[in-house]
């Protein structure tokens, strides 16, 4: 799904004719646009799903455009204010496989030829899942438009040693106005938040959005910590567009997942407001950047993030990079350069830091051998982030079932790119990314929005149906509850007995997992 952008005036002739001659698959649309503000402005409703609007009476929505399966090639006139537009679409659309070039640039026919061919080169990767995720993790050429990790981390780095002023044309969006709220869709969503049975698979990429801004918003209020609200959203669309949309399970919408869990599980065990905004905003940010695959393949084939870190909590170490960078822009209310900006930072930081589970063993110890979990706001911090980030276990068997199918997915996908990078990286027809659209697919799951077709079919089949199509789950899930998940939830909830809830569920959980194997 790549896309060709026509901004400012950029006449489509001769840029389209070399296309039509030499690459006529290479892009699935043309969109033609004023100017940058309305390229940005398109670029944000698209990724929530919202359409594009023409005119004050069309309001339909429609599914996010997945730029990560394609690549954007942004042909633009220069002006005054924006001379270049890579830094701000690497800065705010992080994930988006997008480049932007001046029409001057495009002018020599030779050189037209040249960009075209590579941007082919890179359409095929971002087409093969496996072939693309294996660009991301271990890829560090030269800037192309195709997201790679190391170089989001760069980014953000340089970012960071700059004083950056968030650009007019993105200041003057009005976030809200993107997510089409109304009252009724704002009360339906708190009603969802206010319970364990949350149910994220039934939620537009833009109803995930409003619920991270929902909760944030509380905490902050709550906490006395202010932020305007169009300053929030921006944060929280930032972050979005941070989470890879096509990974199978760690995306946005497992981070609010996370974030719900943690907030639920705040609010009942602690009593400072700070520390629930805390806690709850570290779980949103805590996967960011993820590339839905695991410390393991990022070390074992010296990528360019597990060189940098020096092989030690790769994943846990970038999140909290970016996240913290992110934070520092965005809210430094919050995380400041003062003392106190510094402390949060550093809660934040740890809490993220605990999902590792590498160090899973030293968590169940301390909840074992003394009450300081409960005393310490560090320690406690960390261990309800490390609960909520393996709560799938614990939620009711149907929603626990469906986020069981999507890991499933991703282990799949997880040998299938070992297997990949052990033959040199070389595409072979086991790894395509050509499968066939339905979730009944089981193990050869299509290539769609968010990793898995979230179409009424998914996220209301029963565990049974599931199972049925994705036979891997009841041993995977017995597997992860005897190994971490039992152990740990009954020493949580022993610490912690206002939360029993979340053991039994474990409990009746395995039990039907036991009964299908």
């Amino acid at each position: 799904m790549s896309s060709l952008f026509l901004v400012g005036g950029v006449a489509q002739g001769p840029l389209q004719d070399a296309i039509d001659t030499r690459f006529p698959s290479l892009f699935d649309r043309v969109v033609v646009l004023d100017d940058i503000n309305q390229l940005l402005l398109y670029l944000y409703r698209e990724r929530v799903g919202a359409k594009y609007i023409a005119s004050a009476s069309d309001s339909n929505t429609i599914k996010p455009w997945s730029f990560e399966t394609g690549i954007a090639l942004i042909v633009h006139r220069p002006d005054g204010t924006y001379k270049d537009l890579n830094p701000i679409l690497q800065r705010f659309f992080p994930c988006l496989n997008a480049i932007a070039l001046t029409e001057s640039q495009l002018r020599d026919d030779d050189s037209t030829l040249s960009i075209l061919s590579r941007l082919q080169q890179l359409a095929l990767i971002c087409r093969d899942r496996i072939a693309r995720m294996s660009h991301w993790m271990y890829d560090d050429g030269p800037f192309s438009g195709l997201y790679l990790m190391i170089r989001h981390l760069r980014c953000v780095q340089q970012f960071n040693q700059q004083v950056n002023v968030i650009p007019r044309a993105i200041r003057s969006i009005d976030f809200a106005s993107l997510l089409g709220v109304t009252p009724e869709m704002e009360s339906r969503l708190w009603d969802s938040l206010d319970t364990w049975s949350f149910q994220p698979h039934s939620l537009q990429t833009k109803e995930l959005v409003y619920c991270g801004f929902l909760l944030l918003r509380q905490c902050a209020r709550d906490a006395k910590s202010t932020v305007q609200e169009n300053k929030l959203l921006l944060l929280i669309f930032t972050l979005e567009s941070s989470y890879h949309q096509v990974n199978r399970f760690h995306n946005f919408r497992h981070a609010v997942d996370v974030m719900q869990a943690a907030w639920q599980l705040a609010k009942r065990l602690l009593t400072d407001p700070l520390q629930v905004l805390l806690v709850t905003l570290a779980a949103l940010g805590h996967d960011v950047g993820h590339p839905g695959a695991n410390n393991q393949l990022l070390c074992k084939y010296n990528s360019p993030v597990a060189l940098h870190y020096k092989q030690r909590s790769v994943l846990e170490n970038l999140h909290t990079d970016i996240f913290t960078s992110l934070l520092s822009e965005h809210w430094p209310q919050l995380i400041g350069k003062t003392s106190q900006g510094r402390q949060h930072m550093e809660l934040i930081s740890e809490a993220i830091m605990a999902t590792d589970m590498a160090f899973h063993g030293n968590y169940v110890r301390q909840l074992q051998e003394s009450n300081q979990a409960a005393r310490d706001p560090r320690s406690l911090l960390s261990l309800i982030l490390k609960a909520a980030d393996i709560s799938n276990v614990t939620r009711p068997l149907t929603i626990s079932a469906q986020w069981a199918a999507l890991i499933t997915l991703e282990f799949d996908d997880c040998a299938l790119l070992d297997r990949y990078q052990a033959k040199g990286g070389k595409h072979n027809s086991s790894t395509s990314g050509s499968r066939r659209n339905s979730y009944a697919e089981g193990r050869n799951s299509p290539e769609l929005e968010h990793g898995i077709d979230y179409s009424d079919d998914f996220y209301t089949a029963s565990p049974e149906q599931l199972t049925e199509n994705f036979p891997a789950i009841p041993a995977g899930q017995i597997f992860f509850i005897d190994t971490f998940a039992e152990q740990f939830f009954a020493e949580f909830c022993k610490t912690f007995p206002q939360v029993g809830f979340l053991v039994e569920n474990v409990k009746s959980n395995r039990e039907f997992w036991v009964s299908r194997s």
